[in-house]
C-alpha cells in the first residue's frame, strides 16, 4: 500500500512537465504518479508512454477549479 499518490495537472505542452515527472520519480518515498488534463494531445500521450504513467482526461469545458477537483478525485 502506498502512503500517497502524486497527481500532476498538465495543461497543453508545459515545458516543465517532464522535469516535474523526473523529480517525482526520484523521491525517496515513492508513490504512484498520475497525469491529469483537460487538454489531451499526442505530445502528452508520448510523455505518459515514455514514463509509463496513466493519463486521466477530464471532459467538458475548461475550468481550473474543475480540473483540480477532477485530479483530486483520481
Amino acid at each position: 500500500m502506498h502512503q500517497h499518490t502524486f497527481v500532476v495537472l498538465a495543461y497543453r505542452e508545459s515545458p516543465y512537465l517532464e522535469a516535474c515527472i523526473q523529480s517525482l520519480l526520484s523521491q525517496t518515498v515513492p508513490g504512484p504518479i498520475i497525469i491529469s488534463t483537460s487538454t489531451p494531445s499526442v505530445w502528452l500521450n508520448e510523455i505518459g508512454a515514455r514514463y509509463k504513467l496513466p493519463i486521466k482526461v477530464r471532459e467538458g469545458e475548461q475550468s481550473i477549479a474543475d480540473d483540480w477537483n477532477f485530479a483530486l478525485a483520481m
